[in-house]
């Protein structure tokens, strides 16, 4: 997993298109990310990397960040 394909992913669902410069510990909506937005993160980021994220782990505002993310697919590369 590259942060970088992971800020690609994140920036074509967010309004804010700038997004080599959002710090990882940034929260995600303060760029336009929200609920719905994170659903479909999920999607995505299941289909870009082959592994299947657990149900338990969707819950938006547990991970709000890049960092969040970023961990949230490592857990679930290596389970």
């Amino acid at each position: 997993m590259n942060k970088n394909e992971v800020l690609k992913i994140i920036a074509d669902l967010c309004a804010e298109r700038n997004m080599d410069e959002i710090p990882e510990a940034d929260e995600l909506d303060k760029y336009g990310f929200d609920s719905i937005s994170f659903i479909t993160l999920i999607v995505n980021l299941e289909k870009r990397f082959n592994i299947k994220i657990d149900d338990d782990y969707l819950d938006y505002q547990k991970f709000r960040t890049v960092d969040d993310i970023c961990k949230l697919i490592d857990r679930c590369g290596n389970a």
